[in-house]
């Protein structure tokens, strides 16, 4: 009885709510059908190619622990926080930085021994490249070989409940997280791979975030900038840093692209210091300027401050609701939940984009023998038949494109190759 008392109160709750309904009937239940099918087809892994980097990571992590004893002078257990820490700022006599608020000991987290390395302090900069490869190994090439079928093909589990703005989730394994910004990760990258006679095809949104932004809240150099077909960050950067596009340095175009990022995920003038490395003060003049530029991203952030506050959630473009509750929050954690508001209505209608993209192109492929086997956040990736790439690539563009009508089109960068680093 309780049961179907719940459900029908939720059901007439949800038949009222237009909004809701067409979230649930236009992308999650028809999701529901995708995400089963992926994780049955599952991607195909190279598992020789494992073991040869689980060697390769072995002997890196083997010398670099000879390298890490004979600067400490000692034998220790490098993976024991306590150890560690004993060893650096008692033994060694390092400065420490901060201590662990659970063991009390001064703290050897990643932030920490990454601010005493870029201080030139060796034993830590070994350590952190002892932890990098420790990590590969652990987390994927001794893993992923136990976990694949008689196929050897990897099946994740996908959710898409799990994060509030309803962008997916996959786990166990996660493949979303390969790392990519690293040779090494790369290298794991390489083990993922089509099957023969087949090619994978990737198709990742281009800036996916600031085209939403541009357009959702009417930003209109932003969306000037784009449809002048210029580079984003080099224009954003020449207007920050009153400059000449052309004088613009790659660092300056880094600094532009890590502003554009931080502010959307709500950063302060302190938080955007501590990110690019510079003062306070350099830091609250770039925002300045940033904001002289792009007055609507202003607005936005202070209508959506007052709206959190007011309402407990807030809302993509299709109207998935997005519940933070700010309201009953301890003051320490307000600015999260602030930064949170910021970001959730873009991360989530990115997230409903390329949600829909999948169904059209799901339609789209039933006559073909091409199927989608990884979604990673912006980024859809295909096994598709060599006889059917140039048709199904072009499917592909054209569902990830077409999903929304605007001035500024979201556009796809296309990748076709043997395995998941070629793509």
């Amino acid at each position: 009885d309780n049961i179907s008392n719940i459900y029908n109160k939720f059901k007439n709750d949800f038949e009222n709510n237009n909004e809701l309904k067409s979230v649930y009937k236009t992308i999650e239940r028809p999701m529901t059908a995708i995400l089963a099918k992926m994780e049955i087809t599952g991607i195909k892994v190279n598992i020789r190619r494992l073991f040869e980097l689980s060697n390769e990571f072995q002997d890196y992590i083997d010398n670099l622990t000879q390298e890490i004893y004979k600067l400490a002078g000692m034998e220790f257990n490098i993976a024991s926080p306590k150890q560690l820490s004993e060893v650096l700022f008692e033994k060694m006599k390092i400065s420490p930085i901060k201590k662990s608020s659970k063991s009390g000991n001064f703290s050897t987290s990643l932030e920490v021994l990454e601010e005493l390395a870029g201080k030139g302090c060796e034993i830590c900069q070994k350590i952190l490249a002892w932890r990098h490869y420790s990590k590969l190994k652990n987390t994927y090439t001794d893993v992923l070989p136990k976990m694949v079928d008689k196929n050897d093909r990897i099946h994740t589990i996908y959710s898409n409940t799990y994060v509030i703005t309803g962008r997916l989730s996959s786990s166990n394994p996660n493949l979303q997280n390969i790392p990519i910004k690293t040779d090494d990760g790369s290298k794991i990258r390489s083990a993922f791979i089509a099957k023969d006679g087949y090619k994978l095809i990737s198709a990742d949104y281009k800036q996916a975030e600031l085209r939403i932004m541009a357009n959702l809240h009417n930003v209109k150099k932003l969306k000037e900038f784009f449809l002048a077909g210029k580079d984003i960050h080099t224009t954003t950067a020449s207007n920050v840093f009153k400059i000449d596009e052309k004088d613009v340095s790659s660092s300056m175009r880094s600094i532009a692209k890590a502003i554009s990022f931080s502010i959307i995920y709500g950063t302060t003038a302190y938080g955007l210091a501590k990110r690019i490395n510079s003062t306070n003060e350099e830091a609250k003049e770039y925002l300045k300027n940033y904001f002289e530029t792009y007055p609507e991203i202003k607005n936005y952030i202070d209508y959506i401050k007052d709206f959190v506050k007011k309402n407990n959630y807030v809302k993509t473009m299709f109207g998935r609701k997005i519940n933070i509750d700010i309201a009953s929050a301890k003051p320490i954690m307000k600015g999260n939940l602030e930064r949170l508001a910021i970001n959730a209505p873009i991360q989530g209608t990115a997230a409903d984009i390329i949600k829909k993209a999948m169904i059209t192109l799901d339609e789209k492929l039933k006559n073909y023998r091409s199927k989608i086997i990884l979604q990673i956040h912006d980024e859809l990736v295909l096994e598709c038949p060599d006889s059917e790439i140039e048709e199904v690539s072009q499917l592909l563009k054209e569902s990830m494109e077409n999903v929304v009508n605007w001035d500024v089109k979201m556009s796809v960068d296309l990748e076709i190759g043997n395995n998941l680093e070629e793509v």
